[in-house]
Order: structure tokens, then C-alpha cells, then sequence
């Protein structure tokens, strides 16, 4: 009876190991379409693990599990069922208890305004856009008497050209016409709140650019809210906001993980070979770190507790600019002050939305002598934002969840693309050659912030290379003729940079063994 009971209990163990599986790839041969279904993204941000190729492989015993919990049947189907009952959970405490135990226990904490004096130093008052012109009709130079013809009219934009002949012989001369003054009238005033900051909107009504006066700091919440991180690495911020935890990046916003002398030695070592390298080639080499989301939105941050405010990035910086003569670009001010106009990284995304782009574009331009564009002189139009990734991962029911903010930005819509090979924002390596004036090379590596610079920097080269970092090898070619050549990395992968370095390092000096073979052997 004991053997009976023994067998039983066997099979029934059997079972709800085996059971499973049978169900999956029988589902798998009998309906395809319902296995694709069932086995959706999670958006997990990185690779799944392989089965290892060979029992003597290290660890082997850790890979093979790790293969098996990335593979189980129905795997994506239970996670998202584990993140949504935990994401209501949390949205059922945030919204109704944590509150109200947070002000017992801490107290409600005062509403401040937000100190936006920092970021108003470059802004212009609307009235210093406006240009005078003259109305001389006449002039008398040189014993000369001119008469103005107009050739181009101006705008309140751009200046036009003038024509001036003279009336008693043949001698003539051109100049430029000053712009127009705008023709400024009021838009509307924005109050300060705690999404939005204080304002008055005047719009000119010859072309449409918006001015904003009297500025007032958004309205930022004090009372103490707790780190709280559901689903697949999301923290949870103020007012709906969402806040990727992964790659270290609460470290990077606390001020907790701080190089020490010899890492950041490390950085320019590395940095500094390349530079000398690409200087010999002709090479113009640019480093660029982007701001990680928490950086820009503090105020939407919970209350976590800043450990050094002298963060790693600003050191990183700092001692490159003070230790060398490179230059790295990290769009911290331009970003905020661009704040002020447009919100600039997705509320339930990790990344920056396309204004965001542009603005780190224009910083990346006036590093490289590249002209500028302010984006109040593009045409912008506000667009809800498909990107809602940090939602799902957190397992958040999405309609609880406001329209997000995004941008379609008209740049430069008379330069076009030619040719192309790849997608700009879902392959790894992509290449373009437009008929834009610029002729030089230009070859940008870095991560998935790339994707929404791309659109704007093929408009501005007419041969445009952009790949993610791990695949410079396959755009050697191109890294070998670049007239200019950017690294990029966001904040929270700045130790992708000393590889990034290596890899081209290697490509390049790969080229200069060849060509010593070549010549040798003739």
C-alpha cells in the first residue's frame, strides 16, 4: 500500500513538472499564433540567458538555471500577472493609505516654489528679439545719392536684402535688411503648479514664435514619500511619474556611487589615447553623456536621501576639462533650461522624448562648431507620446494613466534622405546619405537615446552613420573615413565609455597594421 501511495504521489509530481510543458508545445504545434500571444515582451531591458554550449563552461550549473528561468512555459503570462496584482496593490495603498500614514508619522511637509534663477540667465526678455530698422529712403555716401531696392523682404526671422543704386550713375551696392520687429501679443499666463511652471506666452503674430516672460518655479511637493519600487525595477515617483531603477540609477541620482582618483584616471587614459589616435587621422572626436530622467525631474523624485550632491557624472567632467584638453558634453543646463518650453523625457519612459533629442542635439552642434537652431524657430506641434514602457513593466493598469507628452518637429523638411540602410529606431546599426550641404562623415555610437537624435543629424551631414556601441564593428568602415566621430552614453552606462573607446581604438588600429602588411609585402 505504501509503494501505492508512494507511486501516485510520484506521478501527480510528475505531472505538475511535465504538465506545463506538454500544454505549451502542444499549444506551440497545434496554434502558433496563440504561443506568440502568450510569450509577449516584458520589456526587461536585457538579454535573456542562453543554454550553455558545454558542461566544462564556469558556472555551468548557474547558466543552466538561469536558461531555464528565462525559458519556463507561460513565463511572460505569470510575471505580467504577478506585476499587475502587485501594481494594484501599490496603487491601492499609494492613492488611499500611504498618504495619510506618511503626514501621521512625518508630518505633510510645506509646498516650496521651485528656485528657477539659474535658469533664466541665458533667457531673453521677448523685447530683446525685436530689431529695429531704418526708414531712411535715401542715402548720401561717398558723394554718391542711393536709392533702395528691395531684393528680399525681411521677416521678423530672417533679414532680407537691399539693393541701393545710385540715381546719378551707374554705382550700386548691396546690403542686408534687418529683421522685422515681431508683432508680440499676448497669448495667455500659466499659473505655477506643481507640473507646469509660471509663465506669460506672448506669440508673434507674423510667425508664430512664442515668448515667455515672468517665469515662476514650479510649485515642488515636500512630504516625505518612501522609495517605492514594483514590477520589473520602476520606482514610483510624485504625481504620476515614473522612474527606471535599473543600471544603478538611483546610485547616480543619491550620489552614491562616486569614481575615486584612479577610475577616473582610468576614463581620461583611455579617453586620451583615442583622442591622440582620431587627431592623427583628421578624426574630430566627441564624447557625450546624456542626463539620466531623475537628474532633470527632481522634483518628481520620492524622498530619497542625497548622499553628495557633487554627483558622479559633474566629477567625471570636471576632471576631464581640468586634466586634458578634450572636451565632454553633458546637456545638464541646456536640458533644464529647455524645461521652461517643453517637457523633455516621457513621464512613463525612461528615455527623452524628441524635444529632449533635439535640444542634446544642439548641444552636440555648438561643441563641434556646427550651426544651431533654436526649436522656438522649427515648427513644433505637441503630440501624445507612444512610449509607455515603465507602465507595463511596473505592471500598472495603463488607463489610470493621462496622455504623456511628445513632439513632431518639422526640421529642416527641405533636406531629404536618399539612400538609407536599416531603421533608425529598431535596428542596431543604421546608415543614411541625404543632399544636405554638409558634406563630412559623420558616425555617432551609443545606446538607445541615439534613436531620436538620428532624425535631426541626417538633415545635417549628407553621410550619417549611427549605431549602437556593441556593434561598431559592423560600421568599421565608416568609423575609418568619419570627418567627425561621437561617442555617446547615457548617464547610467558612462562604463560603457572605456570599451566603447578600445573597440574603436581596435578598429582603427587595425587599419594602420594592414596597410604596414601591405607595404611590406610590395
Amino acid at each position: 500500500m505504501k509503494d501505492l501511495f508512494r507511486n501516485i504521489k510520484t506521478i501527480i509530481f510528475a505531472a505538475i513538472l511535465l504538465l506545463p510543458g506538454i500544454i505549451w508545445y502542444g499549444a506551440g504545434f497545434l496554434s502558433p499564433g496563440t504561443i506568440e500571444k502568450w510569450d509577449f515582451d516584458l520589456k526587461e531591458n536585457r538579454a535573456m540567458a542562453e543554454m550553455p554550449s558545454s558542461v566544462l563552461e564556469e558556472d555551468y550549473t548557474q547558466k543552466l538555471e538561469n536558461y531555464y528561468n528565462d525559458h519556463i512555459p507561460f513565463r511572460s503570462v505569470l510575471i505580467s500577472w504577478e506585476h499587475k496584482l502587485t501594481g494594484s496593490s501599490e496603487s491601492l495603498y499609494n492613492d488611499h493609505i500611504q498618504g495619510v500614514l506618511s503626514a501621521a508619522i512625518y508630518g505633510k511637509g510645506r509646498d516650496t516654489s521651485m528656485d528657477i534663477s539659474a535658469l533664466l540667465a541665458s533667457e531673453p526678455e521677448a523685447e530683446e528679439a525685436f530689431a529695429e530698422i531704418s526708414e531712411e529712403e535715401f542715402i548720401e555716401k561717398n558723394g554718391h545719392r542711393y536709392r533702395e531696392n528691395v531684393v528680399k523682404e525681411s521677416t521678423c526671422r530672417k533679414e532680407g536684402e537691399a539693393r541701393y543704386d545710385c540715381v546719378d550713375c551707374e554705382d550700386s551696392y548691396t546690403e542686408p535688411i534687418p529683421v522685422v520687429p515681431h508683432e508680440k501679443k499676448l497669448s495667455y499666463v500659466q499659473e505655477s503648479s506643481y507640473i507646469s511652471y509660471g509663465y506669460t506666452e506672448y506669440e508673434c503674430d507674423r510667425c508664430g514664435r512664442r515668448f515667455r516672460e515672468d517665469f515662476e518655479g514650479k510649485v515642488v511637493d515636500n512630504s516625505f514619500l518612501p522609495e517605492t519600487i514594483v514590477g520589473n525595477g520602476v520606482l514610483l515617483g510624485r504625481h504620476d511619474w515614473l522612474f527606471y531603477t535599473g543600471d544603478d540609477s538611483l546610485a547616480y541620482y543619491e550620489g552614491t556611487n562616486i569614481l575615486g582618483e584612479e577610475e577616473l584616471k582610468e576614463y581620461l587614459v583611455s579617453m586620451q589615447k583615442l583622442q591622440d589616435l582620431c587627431d592623427g587621422r583628421g578624426i574630430r572626436l566627441q564624447f557625450m553623456i546624456l542626463p539620466n530622467k531623475e537628474q532633470i525631474y527632481p522634483e518628481y523624485m520620492p524622498s530619497c536621501e542625497i548622499a553628495d550632491s557633487y554627483k558622479r557624472i559633474d566629477r567625471l567632467v570636471d576632471y576631464i576639462h581640468e586634466n586634458s584638453d578634450m572636451d565632454i558634453i553633458y546637456p545638464m543646463q541646456e536640458l533644464k533650461e529647455a524645461e521652461l518650453y517643453w517637457q523633455t523625457y516621457y513621464q512613463y519612459d525612461t528615455h527623452w522624448n524628441h524635444a529632449g533629442a533635439f535640444i542634446g542635439v544642439q548641444s552636440l552642434y555648438a561643441a563641434l562648431d556646427v550651426e544651431t537652431t533654436d526649436l522656438r524657430d522649427v515648427e513644433t506641434e505637441r503630440a501624445p507620446a507612444g512610449v509607455r514602457e515603465l507602465i507595463a513593466m511596473a505592471g500598472l493598469d495603463d488607463a489610470g494613466y493621462e496622455p504623456d507628452d511628445d513632439y513632431i518637429i518639422s526640421y529642416k523638411p527641405d533636406v531629404s534622405v536618399m539612400e538609407e540602410e536599416g531603421d533608425m529606431y529598431t535596428t542596431w546599426t543604421y546608415h543614411a546619405v541625404s543632399n544636405s550641404p554638409n558634406k563630412q562623415n559623420f558616425v555617432l555610437l551609443g545606446d538607445s537615446f541615439r534613436c531620436f537624435m538620428t532624425d535631426f543629424l541626417v538633415r545635417d551631414f549628407s553621410d550619417s552613420t549611427i549605431a549602437h556601441r556593441d556593434y561598431a564593428d559592423e560600421v568599421s568602415d565608416q568609423i575609418r573615413k568619419a570627418d567627425i566621430l561621437v561617442i555617446e552614453a547615457v548617464e547610467r552606462y558612462d562604463v560603457q565609455i572605456v570599451p566603447a573607446v578600445e573597440k574603436v581604438m581596435e578598429i582603427l588600429l587595425k587599419e594602420e597594421e594592414t596597410q604596414r602588411s601591405e607595404n611590406i609585402a610590395e
